[in-house]
């Protein structure tokens, strides 16, 4: 699954940070934010084909996305580390499980 291998890039560019070294590597936080770009585009995908769902945090991911895009020069680096701490991960889970309870 696509959005599967999104979040374990994230996950892998992240894996040895905490917030301190991340914030000081921006090819870090570049490439970090591009995934998160993606991320919204195919659980966009996601939501069109489901539009019955029960995504909470696609909500978040969406206003993120279009904030990332339009106001790039902005960024908040204590909610993209949030983001990728707290919301990834239980967008993961409802993403799993939304599919397979459509696959059943």
């Amino acid at each position: 699954m696509w959005i599967e291998e999104i979040i374990t890039k994230i996950f892998l560019y992240t894996k040895w940070y905490d917030y301190d070294h991340f914030v000081q590597d921006q090819k870090t936080i570049d490439a970090v934010l591009m995934m998160l770009i993606q991320l919204w585009e195919v659980a966009f995908q996601i939501e069109h084909h489901y539009p019955k769902n029960d995504l909470s945090h696609i909500k978040a991911l969406k206003a993120m996305r279009n904030f990332l895009v339009h106001a790039y020069h902005r960024i908040d680096t204590n909610i993209v580390w949030d983001t990728i701490q707290k919301d990834i991960p239980i967008l993961l889970e409802e993403i799993k499980r939304l599919l397979n309870q459509n696959n059943k």
